[in-house]
């Protein structure tokens, strides 16, 4: 299984090298975590979405979430996200409510996350929505003497509830590297597909994460 993970991740990159020319985008994003007991987390997050063909950024974001840790392989929570989007004539605002919640499955060296949530989007300018969030991830640890580092894939997809239709879907593959019991970064691609009216808008994605966990 690990080895078949690695392949796909080399498969990934042979991918970038030879796509064709299509949009290309940098993400940066940033949290801070505080445990407040064994069972309850909160946490604050910023995001940056930067479009290289347009020279802008194309989206920003902030985030608070609270985490209840049901069972030592589920949990569940609650967040509020504001949003920012940038579509040239002006910046639309989008004010996000989330209910969530995650599995998790640990198999020796491997261990698999399955996340799913509800969000209810709502616009001054655009119509309000229900949303469903979809992500399955699989990791491990190539290097049996390097517990620091990781290796990903991840699946997500977006489901429009009221239009009963998928209207965006990413994939994922990357590294993530452990600092400490505290700090952790993830460096990884993306291939995201976006429903247009008429087509499908593909991208390729660099992202950097940082993490800190007090």
């Amino acid at each position: 299984m690990i080895k078949i993970m690695c392949f796909c991740l080399l498969a990934f990159f042979g991918f970038i090298a030879i796509a064709q020319e299509r949009g290309f985008q940098l993400w940066n994003q940033n949290n801070l975590e505080i445990n407040i007991n064994e069972k309850y987390l909160i946490g604050a997050g910023e995001k940056v979405q930067y479009r290289t063909e347009s020279g802008m950024i194309s989206m920003k974001s902030g985030d608070l979430y609270l985490r209840r840790k049901v069972l030592p392989w589920f949990d569940i929570g609650l967040a509020g996200r504001i949003i920012l989007l940038n579509n040239q004539a002006e910046w639309v605002q989008e004010n996000r409510t989330m209910i969530y919640g995650n599995l998790k499955k640990n198999m020796g060296q491997l261990s698999f996350d399955l996340s799913n949530r509800v969000e209810y989007r709502m616009y001054k300018v655009l119509n309000d929505h229900f949303r469903h969030r979809h992500m399955f991830s699989a990791e491990t640890c190539p290097f049996s003497k390097a517990s620091w580092f990781s290796l990903y894939l991840s699946e997500e997809a977006f489901y429009l509830l009221e239009e009963n239709k998928f209207h965006l879907v990413r994939l994922y593959t990357g590294t993530r590297i452990k600092y400490s019991k505290s700090v952790e970064m993830k460096l990884y691609y993306v291939f995201e597909k976006l429903r247009k009216p008429d087509h499908w808008n593909t991208s390729d994605v660099i992202g950097l994460n940082m993490k800190i966990g007090l």
